[in-house]
């Protein structure tokens, strides 16, 4: 009998080391990472007067983002569309190349977020939206009473 050594930790007629070899050892921890570079991260503040929320998004236009508030929930949605051509007439080749950007964030308010005032603003990469509290519904400053 011969012994035979495996270079890979399973035997070949696995369905895990098939997946593994074809698509490479390390498939689902990239496509973890590409699922989190698709969903970009947010900064939420809450300050006395407003709840500042704060989008990264780079290298998006604000034509991109389209922003909604429906049932007391702020929808924030962004799609790009990216193309880039080469053409050579010496070498008779054109290589086109595209890419589709898209994603869909979803928040629900509070009752202390006035609506109908938020105002939203994109620069450096940065997507803005004040959501400004509501006067009547803020919290009222800490009142010392005296004892008599």
């Amino acid at each position: 009998m011969t012994l035979v050594k495996w270079n890979t930790p399973r035997p070949l007629n696995t369905f895990g080391n098939l997946v593994d070899n074809f698509f490479g050892s390390d498939w689902l921890e990239n496509l973890e990472r590409d699922w989190a570079t698709m969903t970009p991260s947010v900064n939420v503040k809450d300050t006395d007067n407003k709840v500042v929320v704060e989008v990264a998004a780079p290298g998006m236009h604000k034509e991109d983002f389209t922003i909604k508030v429906e049932n007391d929930v702020l929808n924030i949605i962004a799609e790009a569309k990216h193309e880039n051509e080469t053409k050579d007439e010496n070498a008779r080749f054109v290589r086109r190349e595209f890419r589709y950007e898209s994603f869909r964030r979803a928040f629900t308010l509070p009752k202390t977020i006035d609506s109908e005032k938020i105002e939203a603003h994109y620069e450096n990469g940065i997507l803005t939206l004040d959501l400004p509290k509501r006067p009547e519904l803020q919290a009222k400053p800490v009142k010392n009473v005296d004892i008599k």
